[in-house]
């Protein structure tokens, strides 16, 4: 009996130390298997699971919740992916990926995520999460490298093979590598060097190569950058004579920008005067569009923030 409270008690202390846990947690093989089904081959349509490697008094991964929900959108553009789970299925990918990640490891592949019905061959959708650490010459100096590697195959058109699943490379497969600075992880695509972003630069170009500069500066890891972004799409969202299609980036921009800094409640105000404004978009940027590409970010920043004040 003592023996059996341990265990249980063991278990409730791994689930305090992520984010949510809902579901099992298995010791086995000399691995962690977590989800109320741990047969990879048997899970139900998006039905997930993981096998995260031991590590001997492991140090996890800890960043910021933005980074998190960001690298977990960018996953999903990689898979294109973002209209084929609910908020609360990404949200439980979110999870899957980041609690109790360990990061004083040995590099190569940590843990293994496993989503199940993916493809028509009903293989599991796999991912693999794998560290680097970066040498001395590398381009981008950051702590570690984290990479998640899928067996989902992008065809030439950049859509998804989803008849089914293999390992090719990093370049044939979805997949995103991030560097990890402190407590932000960056997709490196987005990590720039020594480049600051000057507003009485940008001030002087038209409307649609602003919003496409700045959304990259937004997306890098400098927050000065992110703050003269910010400047200049409040200017533009103030503009009357901006077309209706610009308009509506600005705005999304901004709602970005506002998440990144945890402001949630002004994001959840503009997110909703977007979804108003979308009405009078030509084009898809209709709300249902919106919600299924963008709405996940706030959902998901939402619930990070329920957890904090548990």
């Amino acid at each position: 009996m003592k023996k059996k409270l341990f265990v249980v008690l063991t278990l409730f202390c791994f689930c305090l130390a992520g984010i949510y846990c809902q579901d099992k947690i298995v010791k086995k093989d000399g691995m962690y298997y977590r989800g109320d089904n741990i047969e990879k081959f048997k899970l139900s349509k998006n039905q997930i699971m993981s096998v995260t490697k031991i590590v001997k008094k492991p140090v996890y991964l800890t960043v910021n919740d933005w980074s998190k929900v960001k690298i977990t959108s960018d996953f999903l553009d990689e898979l294109k992916a973002h209209t084929e789970f609910t908020n609360q299925e990404k949200f439980m990918l979110l999870s899957y990926i980041f609690d109790n990640l360990p990061i004083n490891t040995d590099d190569g592949i940590v843990r293994e995520i496993y989503i199940g019905g993916y493809f028509q061959s009903n293989l599991p959708l796999e991912i693999r999460i794998g560290l680097l650490t970066p040498t001395g010459d590398a381009i981008n100096k950051n702590q570690k490298a984290v990479v998640l590697f899928s067996n989902a195959v992008k065809m030439k058109n950049g859509e998804i093979n989803k008849v089914t699943g293999f390992f090719g490379s990093l370049d044939s497969n979805a997949c995103t590598i991030s560097g990890l600075n402190g407590d932000k992880l960056t997709n490196v695509q987005n990590i720039k060097e020594d480049d600051s972003l000057a507003e009485e630069n940008i001030e002087k170009m038209d409307t649609i190569n602003q919003i496409m500069l700045v959304q990259g500066y937004l997306a890098d890891d400098d927050f000065e950058n992110d703050l003269v972004s910010s400047n200049i799409l409040k200017k533009i969202i103030a503009k009357k004579d901006v077309q209706p299609a610009l308009h509506i980036m600005a705005m999304l921009k901004q709602y970005e920008f506002l998440l990144s800094v945890n402001n949630i409640a002004e994001a959840e105000i503009l997110w909703n005067e977007i979804k108003e404004y979308s009405k009078n978009v030509p084009g898809d940027m209709n709300p249902d569009s919106l919600e299924s590409m963008n709405g996940e970010s706030l959902f998901m920043m939402k619930e990070l923030q329920k957890k904090a004040d548990i």
